[in-house]
């Protein structure tokens, strides 16, 4: 496997400081995964962001302190998300996709399954689109993609990928914003399945 694309030196920042929303965490952790050089890459950002921490001077605790780690101790759990059925939905043509997460601010991160050789409607992105190749390979306007490669699409890109020809293209996927389909058919697929 030769990875040839990878998450922006800005994304992997956020990701070593714990910045990124999680569905687009997911996206770049599984990229991290699979690629040496950005788990290296990583591993460095995380070490200076200690070193960092390590020089700042110290600080006094507000007056408060103590009382609001007291509070937070008695303080109930916080409610996550529950989790999605992890149900495969079929959309056409043997395409499937699962979602596995859905936060408060309307992001999303769920996994695509396009057949070799098939190709996905044209759209376009209401916010970023995080990719990255799991499985399989596929190829759009902007490229082509292999397994381990992350994608970043935002508004301005309107594609039509298509899954390579031997094998099945799995992907995970994060989406700050709903896709734009075009046409009648892909548009209610898009309405039935909240893509």
């Amino acid at each position: 496997m030769t990875i040839r694309h990878h998450p922006h030196e800005l994304h992997l920042t956020q990701l070593a400081a714990g910045l990124l929303d999680p569905a687009l965490g997911l996206v770049v952790q599984a990229h991290v995964d699979r690629c040496p050089s950005c788990e290296a890459d990583i591993e460095v950002l995380t070490a200076t962001g200690g070193v960092l921490l390590e020089d700042l001077p110290p600080t006094a605790l507000g007056e408060e302190a103590l009382a609001h780690t007291l509070a937070r101790i008695d303080a109930p759990e916080p409610v996550f998300p529950a989790l999605p059925s992890l149900r495969r939905h079929r959309i056409a043509g043997g395409i499937w996709y699962r979602p596995l997460y859905h936060g408060a601010n309307g992001a999303r991160a769920y996994e695509l399954n396009v057949p070799a050789g098939r190709q996905m409607p044209e759209h376009s992105h209401s916010g970023q689109e995080w990719v990255c190749v799991l499985q399989g390979s596929f190829a759009d306007s902007t490229g082509r993609y292999g397994e381990g490669d992350f994608v970043e699409c935002g508004a301005e890109i309107e594609h039509s990928p298509k899954a390579d020809a031997d094998e099945d293209c799995l992907c995970l996927i994060a989406s700050t914003g709903p896709m734009r389909m075009r046409g009648l058919v892909p548009r209610a697929f898009q309405l039935f399945l909240r893509l």
